[in-house]
């Protein structure tokens, strides 16, 4: 994007550091104990018939590396202000392009010895040249890949591999994906599975299990599940979804202001999570925040007026917040003589993507 005047300039650098903030206090929000346990219940299958206690006592645990915040230093068993650090993020192999994760956690298995590697992705920008999924899928094959150097695999010991849950949280996706939490793993091929893919997590475990133990009697059983990816896209208008991870993140990340306190409210009393003044704090920051970007992107709008950066804008406000062209231009103000104009420059833009 080339920029024609200073103030525009000032305005971009100031919207890139606050998305960058935006971003940083996004992933600050997820490793809160007591927000990162109900997490892993709904979306890790391992973790999906044990209470929330149960899990929060695994992640208390000495490899779990759990720090308290400055504001709480008091540790609790259902004390939220106290965050999970996880494991290095950085994945540097010879060879290949440096990974770089946004949390990264080898966790044990309630009541087993099992473990399971669990990687987040706070990912704001949904609309990208290239499939989300895809990233996705080379992320959790190489923290698959990431635990051969010795970690786990030691002459060849395959079935010592820990699973790996590669979960996408999407806050802000195009309203026509919102609201969706769906999965890609490797899976059994038995066409008996098929029917139950829409039971509600812990019921699916029990059917999948009892399926598997059915094979495993008939000699047919074998570990191939070391990979899922998960993908949870939130809404930013709709707060009231039938299925409780949406419906749990979408009021913890909405970056609505007008309803935050009835969010709080939701959290605290429908998913047990106590409104911490840290929580508290960085849940006003991503309200203060996103509407700081957003300010930004209408006065970038307003002081450039050729319709090569109108379009430009348009483009950015679709990719960063996920609104359609119509949306990013009421936004940007464009007005309705060169409406049209920015509106082709915009479609041919993407199509050469």
């Amino acid at each position: 994007m080339t920029l024609v005047a200073s103030g525009v300039s000032n305005d971009m650098t100031r919207a890139v550091i606050h998305n960058k903030s935006l971003d940083k206090t996004l992933k600050s929000l997820a490793m809160h104990r007591n927000i990162l346990a109900f997490i892993l219940q709904q979306t890790v299958r391992e973790f999906a018939l044990c209470s929330i206690d149960e899990i929060l006592a695994s992640l208390s645990a000495e490899d779990a590396r759990y720090v308290p915040s400055d504001i709480s230093p008091e540790i609790s068993a259902r004390d939220a202000d106290s965050t999970l650090k996880g494991i290095d993020t950085a994945d540097k192999v010879p060879g290949l392009r440096d990974n770089y994760y946004d949390l990264c956690y080898d966790l044990k298995v309630p009541g087993t010895e099992r473990k399971v590697m669990v990687n987040l992705e706070i990912q704001a920008i949904t609309s990208l040249k290239y499939s989300l999924a895809m990233r996705a899928g080379y992320y959790a094959s190489r923290l698959v890949a990431f635990q051969g150097d010795g970690r786990v695999l030691v002459d060849s010991e395959f079935d010592n591999i820990k699973k790996v849950y590669d979960i996408w949280i999407c806050p802000r996706p195009p309203e026509k994906h919102a609201n969706l939490f769906f999965a890609y793993s490797l899976a059994y091929s038995n066409q008996a599975l098929n029917k139950y893919t829409n039971l509600r997590v812990p019921e699916y475990v029990r059917t999948i299990q009892r399926v598997k133990d059915e094979a495993q009697a008939k000699g047919l059983s074998g570990r191939y599940d070391i990979m899922e990816v998960d993908f949870i896209s939130l809404s930013k208008t709709d707060l009231n979804s039938e299925v409780p991870i949406v419906r749990f993140l979408s009021n913890l990340f909405s970056s609505d202001a007008s309803t935050l306190e009835e969010r709080k409210r939701v959290l605290e009393e429908e998913f047990n999570i106590s409104m911490t003044l840290e929580i508290c704090k960085e849940m006003d920051i991503v309200c203060t925040l996103t509407e700081a970007v957003l300010q930004e992107g209408i006065e970038i709008g307003r002081e450039i007026g050729t319709v090569t950066t109108l379009a430009n804008n348009v483009i950015s406000l679709m990719r960063n917040f996920g609104y359609d062209a119509d949306t990013a231009m009421d936004i940007l103000d464009v007005e309705g003589h060169i409406r049209e104009v920015v509106a082709e420059k915009v479609m041919s833009a993407l199509d050469a993507y």
